[in-house]
């Protein structure tokens, strides 16, 4: 489903979607309210504009933010890039406000000199279509969303798309997000720039709450299930300051707003429903991140462990911290030919997967092997030697390939006029020959004449 933000000569206007179950309405009353003071000024420290999810921000799920313009759009991005990022900053600050105990998880990067959200990982998109191609309220969201699939699709990440080319629609929605579960992606949250009666982007006023608000949406809210739902929307109808209602002030700061008032329809809440405040997309700043060290003993064919949540995609040794308390799914990928022998650490047995509870520091490993090992037959004198394994057959030297761990029998067939003398290598005496193939075999058959 997907949720929008629209201006009040369309307040009764609801529109579905090819990718959503319906859309829900947010609406702005006109500019009586004061000018934002809530911004928090933030220079961006990226150096150049990448199109491009730069290398992530390890440990957990997170809301990555694009810049997206036309093909024939014009290039804004440096002056952008500052007022997307004090933007964020004010909703960071305003989110802490209402709960200190949680904070979106935005993606970063580590630019240097810099911190807080200076060091978002922004991207800058030039999408494939002409203005004109968009320019149309009907069907946008959905050609977005389309376009930057492709190369934004992780399925541990929200895209917070700030669009540059919706001027003059005579929509006036604001923004629209695709209205997903808390902890899946991908899915997308749009703020469309230049909407008359929307904002300026940078003041820490109305698109910063266009912000705030879809990024609810696409984390879960407004759920099936909240009693102040409204009855046609994924917003709330009981408080004109809550966040998820369907109207607001253009001119008005974030500061006027709050987060779930009552704390009973979609953050926070004791209801059975879903509660936006469980998400993975929020960082809990009320428990201490605990740091998780994952080893392999090789990597031999591109042998890695990855997470279900994304942070650990590891050839050799990586240490990540996370959340205290949160679940996390390792899982082992084989490379070619190779297999998982065993855990080790705070994981044990050889299933390719294993769950921990970050409530403590954890150590896990995982020890891969080769799917099977040679084993060498030499032969000596008149015979030869059989195995029911692969219908082995040696009359000379050979060598087959037995699937590891397994455990193959060897028999000395001497031919007519000699006599089995006994085996020489992994094998001795003149009793069958039992091998378990965890490493490489060599064995000797020799035969004497009679």
């Amino acid at each position: 489903m997907s949720g929008e933000k629209r201006l009040p000569n369309d307040r009764g206007r609801r529109t579905g979607l090819g990718l959503v179950a319906f859309v829900a309405a947010l609406l702005i009353w006109g500019s009586a309210a004061a000018p934002a003071e809530a911004a928090v000024p933030t220079i961006w420290c990226g150096v150049g504009a990448s199109a491009a999810d730069r290398l992530p921000d390890p440990s957990g799920r997170q809301i990555h933010v694009i810049y997206a313009v036309p093909a024939d759009g014009p290039d804004r991005f440096a002056a952008a890039a500052n007022e997307i990022a004090t933007d964020l900053a004010t909703v960071e600050a305003w989110w802490q406000r209402e709960d200190p105990s949680r904070t979106l998880r935005f993606d970063t990067y580590p630019f240097a000199g810099c911190s807080g959200l200076g060091q978002l990982d922004l991207s800058f998109v030039r999408l494939p279509q002409p203005a004109a191609f968009y320019q149309s309220f009907s069907g946008r969201f959905t050609k977005l969303a389309s376009d930057l699939l492709s190369g934004f699709g992780s399925r541990g990440k929200k895209y917070l798309v700030y669009f540059e080319g919706a001027s003059g629609d005579g929509s006036g929605v604001c923004g629209q997000a695709t209205m997903s579960l808390p902890d899946l992606g991908p899915s997308f949250a749009a703020i469309y720039l230049g909407v008359p009666g929307c904002g300026t982007l940078g003041g820490g006023a109305y698109t910063a709450t266009t912000a705030a608000h879809e990024l609810v949406h696409a984390i879960g809210g407004v759920p099936f299930g909240a009693p102040h739902r409204c009855a046609d929307s994924g917003h709330t109808c009981d408080n004109g300051v809550d966040l998820m209602h369907p109207s607001g002030f253009g001119d008005e700061s974030i500061d006027g707003y709050v987060l779930d008032v009552g704390r009973d329809d979609y953050y926070g809440h004791s209801g059975g429903w879903i509660d936006v405040r469980d998400s993975l997309f929020l960082r809990r700043l009320d428990v201490p991140q605990q740091p998780l060290t994952v080893a392999l003993s090789d990597s031999v064919g591109g042998s890695k462990i990855q997470s279900d949540a994304p942070g650990i995609d590891c050839p050799t040794v990586c240490t990540i911290a996370w959340d205290g308390g949160e679940r996390v799914t390792l899982e082992a990928i084989p490379g070619d030919d190779r297999r998982v022998v065993r855990w080790t650490g705070a994981c044990g047995g050889t299933s390719l997967t294993c769950a921990l509870t970050m409530d403590r520091p954890q150590n896990a490993g995982v020890v891969f092997g080769p799917l099977s090992y040679p084993g060498r037959v030499l032969i000596a004198g008149g015979g030869r030697v059989t195995s029911a394994a692969l219908g082995f057959s040696c009359a000379r030297s050979c060598t087959g390939r037995f699937d590891a761990d397994r455990t193959v029998a060897f028999r000395a067939l001497p031919a007519r006029g000699w006599a089995f003398a006994g085996w020489q290598g992994d094998c001795r005496g003149k009793n069958a020959c039992r091998l378990r193939f965890d490493k490489t075999h060599t064995i000797r058959a020799v035969f004497k004449r009679r």
